[in-house]
């Protein structure tokens, strides 16, 4: 077996996905160009050390403009056992000027539910704008 040198998973066996989501709405007090730049300095500083690979992406809310969302992407080995150290730390920087949701999410095409050992039922969602 071979094990990829940036993994902890051998390539025979498929990552477990799953996302930390740190949803914050900012009150009308704080300048958008504060927030800007922190969320800048977030993005910088988040490729520190965390140990495995982690992807950052952060979503600015369309529609109301105090509303961030920093997704932090992860491909492990084993399931979450609870928030990582990086999306504490990211949420406490928030909370003295948000209101923070603070989440884990695991893809439902990954490891845990593999769609071969169950069946695959479509369904249809009505919708009328």
């Amino acid at each position: 077996m071979t094990v990829h040198p940036d993994r902890k998973y051998r390539e025979s066996e498929t990552p477990l996905r799953w996302i930390e989501i740190i949803n914050a709405r900012i009150g009308a007090t704080a300048a958008p160009s504060m927030l800007e730049r922190l969320f800048q300095d977030i993005r910088e500083s988040v490729s520190a050390d965390t140990g495995t690979p982690v992807r950052v992406v952060i979503y600015r809310g369309r529609f109301v403009d105090g509303d961030w969302s920093i997704h932090l992407h992860h491909e492990t080995e084993k399931p979450p056992s609870g928030k990582t150290t990086l999306g504490i730390e990211l949420a406490d920087i928030l909370r003295p000027m948000a209101l923070v949701d603070h989440s884990i999410w695991i893809e439902e095409d990954g490891r845990c539910a593999s769609p071969t050992k169950r069946q695959m039922t479509p369904f249809h969602v009505p919708y009328n704008p």
